[in-house]
């Protein structure tokens, strides 16, 4: 069995937290990688691989610009909870936030302590403007 058959075999958990796991530069694509694998597990309603708000980490260095993220958001998984608080990850999460728009599963996304600045926070709000499902979004310390 390949890992993809495995893991549709086992029992899903309905959250995964990885609080603090994805330290490194490249973070995004770390990210992207480990939720690629987690589409083709259907049952997880909260997915959590933020960091503690006091976490100290160098801006987000991924190569992909957030190509990743964004593929994995634009297959509509069905993950009803998504935080990816304090990873720094800035212009990473455009596309991810473009992608926002389509996503219909989606109700509560963290992404405080980011660092999206001005242009990140106007592509999510004309995101929000088509999105009718997501009902609590958190942008705090997005400076």
């Amino acid at each position: 069995l390949d890992e993809a058959q495995r893991l549709a075999i086992l029992p899903a958990p309905g959250a995964i937290s990885m609080v603090g796991s994805f330290k490194g530069p490249n973070r995004g694509l770390e990210i992207a990688s480990f939720l690629s694998v987690l589409q083709t597990v259907h049952k997880i309603a909260r997915i959590d691989v933020g960091h503690p708000e006091d976490t100290q980490l160098q801006p987000d260095a991924s190569s992909d610009n957030g190509q990743g993220l964004q593929s994995w958001l634009a297959v509509n998984p069905p993950v009803l909870s998504f935080s990816l608080a304090n990873l720094r990850l800035g212009r990473t999460l455009n596309l991810f936030i473009e992608t926002i728009a389509a996503n219909s599963s989606l109700l509560s996304l963290n992404i405080s302590g980011n660092l999206i600045g001005d242009h990140g926070l106007e592509l999510l709000g004309e995101a929000l403007r088509k999105n009718r499902t997501l009902t609590d979004v958190n942008i705090d310390g997005n400076d």
